[in-house]
């Protein structure tokens, strides 16, 4: 029983630290995809924004995660 318990702790632990970690070093963003011309040429211009609150300290951050964000064209 002390071992399930034990186990179960490093599990919780684990799993928060984790978390922790992940929040301190990930910043988030948006992007958008458009067509590149009016042809159908297959190409996509991609643009990406990173909210003011988002850009301090973005130099030591080791992960950007980039939601869709939809327009209203």
């Amino acid at each position: 029983m002390m071992t399930l318990l034990i186990f179960t702790i490093g599990i919780v632990l684990g799993w928060v630290l984790s978390s922790l970690h992940s929040i301190k070093h990930t910043s988030n963003g948006y992007f958008t995809i458009e067509p590149y011309d009016e042809d159908e040429t297959g190409f996509y211009r991609v643009n990406m924004r990173i909210p003011i609150e988002e850009q301090t300290d973005l130099i030591h951050k080791e992960r950007l995660i980039l939601y869709r964000e939809y327009s209203q064209k």
